[in-house]
């Protein structure tokens, strides 16, 4: 290179790259240094690629921000070009990298201004395309700033990486294959669809972002390899190990990464604004020895309440105690109906009674969504976006929605609110929990407040932290609460708190003053959601509902209840007197033996354990084939465990008096069944029992903790071990026992979620469910002898998510459902390292389009899959709607 580039003296070579060579230099002119960066040669050779160079840079030039590098200018000098840049002082983040992974605290601060850099970049329409640890500087002061857009392009659509639309700015390495050298520093960080030679876009900035955050982390990369090839194979098929993120790192971090770090780019998130907020939110979230958080309970704790609450959620709410009086709602002005296809889960009225959100799904299982009818129109208007929404609220003046979306492979959920008038939905909480009831109200102050978890929450809807303002465990009861709302002083709340007592699950409701956090009892069983503007609580309880005098400023009950109505679902009251209630309907689903060709057979003898309106929730082959161990709910929530002989008949229970009873296993010489059930301190404990009724259930070893929750999952062919899920306020994990009893040891114990155990017939292998690369996957591991030491091999299964596997008959199989699907990989062989090797995932049935339900088990002798079926009677599709019924309140209540 010359001494002198028009103004511009060169002082010294500063670095070399696949885009040419960068010195320092001096501005003459300005009297300032800057970095030059001699452009390659071939550059000049391409017209077409001069242009878009040029205005690209031009682009580039106009951004000004502080965590980006600038571009001055371009020069032109002897037929070579050259791009002149800011020069940023300090070491790369690669040097700092060399030394270790990044504090916590450092790595969040860092990834939040090299967030904020690319979002500049993309506002204006550029995408870097080689963001990694090189081309990021480390300023002296602190300060990132991102550099060397030299592979930027413009973000068009219309422009592929390959053809006549190819950059001006494509590396070298990229235009010669071979030039492994030149390609290595960046193929590590590329996306899939970059390494396959698609089509870019801004998207592929986010996952090469979430490569650079995880490497500041953990302090090596996830997908680095030997060479070029390696990496990019590592890129397209390899799993990324969350366990080696640094123990304190928050949920909210993982989720990103998780999200930023999707092959599938159309699940990755869709602007890396949202990341750089979602990352600021973290940094401010409370440590591990802060403050108390919201617990994560593991999906498999269907023994507890998550079940629970999803019976009762489509049921209705049907509490234990005396009957209620039928009383017919004699004036019903109008009613909503739903297409045949379509039942009820929640419907409401605005405050101000002129309009009704409800949400709906397919009879068949299908999505959730969320419509709004106004009261003065004939037609409903599907909300956007609102795929399994699972709880609406409405603001005080009726003109924004608030509603909670799960998140399709994870526990979590967002939380957001959108207004009636138009325009997009905004987020208000990106990381609450799902998996039990949960319900929400929108306060006259402003307030949303909902469960997260089983806890009672609120954060403001104007954008803020949420705040946890009940615990209701905290106190050694396993219950949740399920909604509450504000007294007109502000300073107390009428809550319902879901408890388990009696061997089912009830509700009582409280007065609750967040700021001293005393509770009182005012209805001991009922779930009392609305006040109303005579002067009453609105109570729910036994199938029925109930006028209750209250006085507000007191807190207290001043009379006796009046029976209004019967046989109902949920109601809602608008200020002015509008009710709106759904009509109970009996669901009831049964058990199916299912064929690979689709062919269904209903086992109605199981049918004589579920007459009063059960449903089985979940069952087991003994390892025989001659018997199966089932659970059934009623719609009071109480599980009972049955036994069912097909050559003998009809279902035998079991005497489990008051036990919540869920998830029976069989010991291998089908002589006892083990279950877990409530045990009356905060936690589910496992039980043995004979498996003909002829003793009492006995504990299987005592915990130390007593909110502990076991799940027992399969015992090893051998009869040796008892594998079961453990988990305390946090993820499961796998743990062993002995059979017969004794000390229980970690089996796979890490920071993310395990569950749904099965060993395969032969005790070789056990395969899993662990959410480890960020969402529910299936994963196989050989088992150990003995419980002496963890598992340490692992290797995933299923593609596309995965959850409840089980082994065939002949262990050349294992089975798992992803989504709607019943999925088989096949077990080709076994490595020398011990770990079988699988075929790619196959469909063997489409439980949706069969009417089926949840699948639990393979029968080990014939191989018929076993699953739960839809409900065969639908919910509620009417919404029935009451004008001015506080009238009618006023007469019921004043005789």
């Amino acid at each position: 290179m010359n001494d002198r580039i028009g103004p511009y003296q060169i002082v010294r070579e500063i670095g070399r790259g696949g885009m040419g060579v960068v010195h320092l230099a001096r501005d003459t002119r300005l009297d300032r240094d800057v970095a030059i960066k001699a452009l390659p040669e071939d550059f000049a050779q391409h017209p077409a690629r001069l242009e878009r160079f040029e205005r690209e840079a031009k682009a580039l030039a106009a951004l000004s921000h502080v965590n980006l590098a600038g571009i001055y200018g371009v020069e032109e000098q002897d037929g070579a070009r050259y791009l002149v840049l800011e020069y940023v002082e300090g070491e790369t983040l690669a040097d700092r990298l060399d030394r270790g992974a990044l504090p916590l605290d450092e790595a969040l601060e860092l990834a939040v201004q090299i967030a904020a850099g690319v979002e500049a970049a993309h506002d204006a329409g550029i995408v870097h395309r080689d963001l990694k640890p090189d081309n990021i500087k480390l300023t002296p002061e602190g300060k990132a700033k991102v550099l060397d857009f030299g592979l930027a392009r413009a973000d068009e659509s219309e422009t592929s990486t390959s053809g006549s639309g190819e950059s001006a700015t494509r590396t070298a390495a990229q235009r010669t294959p071979t030039a492994e050298g030149a390609i290595l520093g960046t193929a590590a960080y590329m996306s899939p669809e970059q390494a396959r030679g698609r089509r870019v876009d801004k998207r592929t900035d986010l996952w090469s972002f979430g490569v650079v955050l995880y490497e500041m982390l953990v302090g090596a990369g996830p997908f680095h390899g030997e060479t070029a090839s390696d990496s990019i194979g590592a890129v397209l098929h390899k799993d990324i190990d969350m366990t080696l993120l640094p123990a304190g790192t928050p949920p909210m971090v993982r989720h990103v990464l998780a999200r930023c770090l999707e092959r599938n780019r159309e699940k990755r998130y869709r602007d890396i604004g949202d990341v750089r907020i979602e990352l600021e939110q973290a940094r401010t979230e409370p440590q591990p020895g802060e403050e108390p958080r919201a617990r994560q309970l593991p999906r498999t704790v269907v023994a507890g309440f998550a079940l629970a609450m999803a019976v009762l959620g489509a049921a209705g709410w049907h509490f234990l105690g005396s009957s209620t009086p039928r009383v017919p709602l004699e004036v019903t002005n109008l009613s909503i109906t739903l297409p045949p296809d379509q039942e009820l889960t929640q419907a409401l009225i605005s405050p101000d009674g002129r309009t009704v959100a409800y949400i709906s799904r397919e009879t068949r299982g299908g999505e959730k969504r969320l419509w709004v009818r106004p009261l003065d129109s004939s037609e409903a208007s599907l909300v956007p976006d609102t795929e399994r929404v699972n709880w609406v609220a409405f603001s005080p003046d009726g003109r924004w929605l608030a509603y909670l979306i799960p998140d399709e492979h994870s526990q979590k959920a967002e939380i957001k609110k959108v207004s009636l008038d138009g325009g997009p939905a905004v987020t208000l909480v990106r990381d609450t929990s799902v998996g039990r009831w949960m319900d929400g109200r929108w306060t006259e102050e402003g307030d949303l407040l909902y469960t997260d978890d089983d806890e009672l929450t609120r954060v403001s809807t104007s954008g803020g932290r949420p705040e946890t303002l009940l615990d209701p465990d905290s106190e050694g009861e396993t219950s949740v609460v399920l909604t509450a709302q504000p007294l007109p002083d502000g300073e107390r709340m009428v809550v319902v708190i879901g408890y388990l007592a009696d061997g089912g699950l009830m509700a009582r409701t409280e007065i609750f003053t967040p700021a001293s956090g005393d509770r009182r009892v005012l209805i001991e069983r009922g779930y009392a959601g609305i006040r109303t503007p005579t002067g009453h609580l609105l109570v729910e309880k036994d199938d029925g509902l109930f006028a209750v005098p209250f006085d507000p400023h007191t807190a207290r009950l001043t009379g006796p209840e009046v029976p209004l109505m019967s046989d109902l679902d949920r109601v809602d009251l608008s200020r002015n007197g509008t009710l709106v209630y759904t009509v109970s309907s009996r669901q009831t689903g049964h058990l199916a033996r299912v064929d690979r060709e689709g062919a269904i057979e209903r086992i109605d003898a199981v049918d004589a354990a579920i007459r009063e309106g059960g449903s089985p929730m979940e069952w087991r082959w003994s390892p025989d084939g001659s018997r199966i161990a089932l659970t059934v709910w009623d719609s009071s929530g109480k599980g009972r465990l049955w036994v069912y002989e097909p050559r003998r008949g009809a279902p035998t229970p079991l005497d489990t008096p008051g036990m919540f009873v869920n998830v029976p296993i069989w010991s291998r010489d089908g002589a006892h069944v083990i279950y877990t059930a409530a045990s009356g301190e905060g936690g589910f404990r496992m039980y043995r029992q004979a498996a003909d009724g002829s003793d009492t259930p006995v504990p299987l070893f005592e915990e130390d903790d007593p909110k502990a929750t076991q799940i027992p999952e399969e015992v090893t062919p051998d009869g040796s071990l008892l594998v079961f899920t453990r988990s305390v306020d946090g993820p499961g994990d796998l743990w062993a026992i002995p059979a017969s009893g004794g000390k229980a040891t970690p089996l796979i114990a890490t920071s993310s979620n395990e569950g749904d155990a099965r060993v395969s017939r032969d005790g070789r292998f056990i395969a899993y469910m662990s959410d480890r690369s960020g969402r529910d996957e299936v994963w196989v591991s050989p088992l150990p002898k003995g419980i002496d030491r963890p598992v340490e091999q692992r290797v995933r299964v299923s593609v596309e998510g995965g959850a409840m596997p089980c082994w065939s008959a002949d262990d050349s199989e294992l089975f798992f459902i992803q989504g709607d699907l019943l999925m088989s990989a096949a077990v080709e062989r076994v490595a020398e390292s011990g770990l079988p090797t699988f075929g790619p995932p196959q469909r063997v049935l489409d439980r949706k389009a069969l009417g089926l339900g949840q699948f639990r088990d393979v029968h080990p002798k014939d191989g018929s899959f076993f699953f739960r079926t839809k409900n065969d009677e639908q919910g509620p599709r009417e919404i029935h709607v009451v004008l001015n019924w506080i009238e009618e309140l006023k007469r019921r209540t004043s005789n």
